[in-house]
């Protein structure tokens, strides 16, 4: 039976009926591997915002973008009279707007074939899988490994933290975070 309250046990299952350690050396390496797992876990939401971002940066963000690129697809070799007012990309790229209902232009749903809805569709998987694991890890109230969670998202958070903002992190986080 499981006890539900803090424990600093040594021999304790953690997440698999495999993974038992016996002795202090494999309880310390299993530390080191749900500290490395939490590391792991922030990097990836790091490739999602990387992977969005990336994505953003090629896609056009306002009107200016659309009509520019539409006249040089369409071969006309003038430029225009009146050129549209330059825009700023940096609002599409943080915001949060997937209806795009207060966006300047009409976009289309994703399509669920696009390279970049499958590698998000791929990574979130993965991010969910990490997140539900922890969580179970954190629900043995095993001292030792929860501080090891804790310290591998502050060391997370310590190297991947400054890459991105506050609306970003909220963009690819989970409701946890």
């Amino acid at each position: 039976m499981m006890e539900m309250y803090w424990h600093f046990r040594i021999k304790d299952y953690i997440l698999f009926h495999q993974w038992y350690p016996e002795t202090l050396t494999s309880y310390v390496f299993s530390c080191f591997a749900v500290m490395t797992l939490t590391i792991s876990y922030e990097f990836i939401r790091l490739i999602r915002w990387y992977n969005l971002k990336l994505h953003a940066q090629h896609e056009p963000c306002c009107a200016a973008d659309v009509y520019d690129r539409n006249h040089r697809e369409s071969g006309a070799s003038e430029l225009p009279i009146n050129d549209p007012p330059p825009c700023d990309c940096r609002a599409s790229i943080t915001s949060f707007d997937p209806l795009n209902l207060g966006g300047v232009l009409p976009k289309p749903f994703m399509s669920l074939k696009s390279p970049l809805h499958m590698s998000q569709s791929a990574l979130y998987f993965v991010q969910m899988f990490g997140s539900y694991c922890l969580m179970m890890i954190s629900m043995t109230y095993n001292v030792p490994l929860f501080a090891s969670m804790v310290l591998g998202h502050i060391v997370a958070y310590f190297f991947f933290g400054p890459l991105m903002s506050v609306e970003e992190e909220e963009r690819i986080g989970d409701c946890c975070s």
